[in-house]
């Protein structure tokens, strides 16, 4: 069983609770989470990852699995993840013919904050690309150009590129690797010459 947020371990779990089960409906199965946090939420539920690559997202964990010999074609795998997730992890599989099939359990809502001008903020953090998405709804029709994004990972990069904004990348996906980020950024403009 593949787990690509943390959102996603909650979720399952409280859907697995619904159905009048628990962890030890896990018995047996291997787990894999995408990064730390997701490995952090699967703990609070008394699982233990037994793998997570060494970087934190969807095309990563997918070569990993496959280049150590987590997975292999004989294995079937469960993708928990959201309704409308990244492509990278599913096509990987598919081009090395790993069988697998997805449960969506949960959506990404969008709602609208327009009276939100994000020119009045110093950074904008983004911790996937449906929040790039997301916050780019919300916000309705501003310029972008001059926002600071600090982005969790090179595909939320890239989707905050793609809408012009000046983007931060943290060397790990977590979020106290953006909060460290900020801090030295921000560091670096108080500082005086």
């Amino acid at each position: 069983i593949v787990f690509t947020s943390a959102v996603g371990v909650h979720t399952f779990f409280a859907k697995l609770a619904a159905a009048g089960k628990d962890a030890r409906a896990l018995a047996g199965k291997r787990i894999a989470a995408v990064g730390n946090e997701t490995a952090k939420a699967l703990q609070s539920h008394g699982i233990i990852a037994d793998f997570v690559p060494s970087v934190f997202c969807g095309a990563a964990l997918a070569t990993e699995m496959l280049q150590q010999g987590f997975i292999t074609t004989a294995d079937r795998l469960l993708l928990v993840r959201a309704k409308k997730a990244a492509p990278a992890l599913g096509e990987i599989l598919r081009q090395h013919r790993i069988p697998y099939a997805e449960a969506a359990v949960y959506e990404t809502e969008y709602i609208s904050y327009d009276h939100i001008n994000p020119a009045v903020y110093d950074y904008v953090t983004f911790t996937s690309a449906s929040c790039v998405e997301g916050f780019v709804n919300a916000v309705g029709k501003v310029d972008l150009r001059d926002i600071k994004a600090v982005c969790i990972g090179e595909m939320t990069a890239n989707a905050a590129k793609a809408h012009g904004m000046k983007v931060l990348v943290a060397p790990q996906a977590t979020i106290e690797a953006m909060v460290n980020l900020i801090c030295e950024v921000q560091k670096q403009y108080d500082e005086p010459n």
